[in-house]
């Protein structure tokens, strides 16, 4: 990946993304030119995987954070089951004009069938995240489930033509036992 992507990746990851997924985005700077090049290294890097010969590949594939929020919903589309563990917040309060930068986020985090989330609410920022801005997908906040599809009639019977995220509350790093 040349290195104009990867520092354009790093300052839009570090200067934009962490911030404002911490409720801090005052402390944010959006640069559009960073966003572009955060999606050429996402999609970089899932150019690279696909161009792994088929028989290493494995079908199952763990995502880790931010830095390849992109990445499930590229992988996706090529049959791998993806999960993801989100290990920063999602934050509760978005400004408007930090909607579509999130909303690109969101999306591509939903091409896995599993994201976990360190505590209930960052998993419900998230839900109502979606369920607020993302209107192609239905999202059950009880179930912690989000589907994306259109609702269809066969046979008499509703049916739902979909794809499906189950949202995961797993905190890492504590005993949660002892706890």
């Amino acid at each position: 990946i040349p290195q104009t992507i990867v520092d354009g990746h790093y300052r839009y990851c570090n200067e934009f993304l962490w911030p404002v997924l911490h409720d801090l985005p005052q402390y944010s700077t959006y640069i559009a030119a960073d966003r572009l090049l955060y999606n050429q290294f996402n999609l970089a890097s899932t150019s690279i995987i696909a161009k792994t010969p088929k028989a290493d590949i494995i079908n199952n594939w763990f995502v880790n954070d931010y830095q390849f929020a992109l990445l499930p919903e590229l992988l996706s589309s090529s049959g791998l089951a993806i999960t993801t563990f989100w290990h920063i917040p999602w934050p509760r309060n978005v400004q408007p004009n930090h909607i579509e930068p999130l909303k690109e986020i969101a999306l591509g985090l939903l091409g896995s069938r599993k994201i976990g989330f360190h505590t209930q609410e960052y998993a419900d920022n998230f839900l109502n995240f979606v369920q607020e801005h993302c209107h192609q997908y239905r999202v059950d906040i009880v179930k912690m489930t989000i589907v994306m599809g259109n609702e269809r009639e066969s046979y008499g019977h509703n049916r739902f033509n979909q794809k499906k995220t189950s949202i995961l509350v797993r905190p890492l790093g504590i005993d949660t036992q002892y706890w």
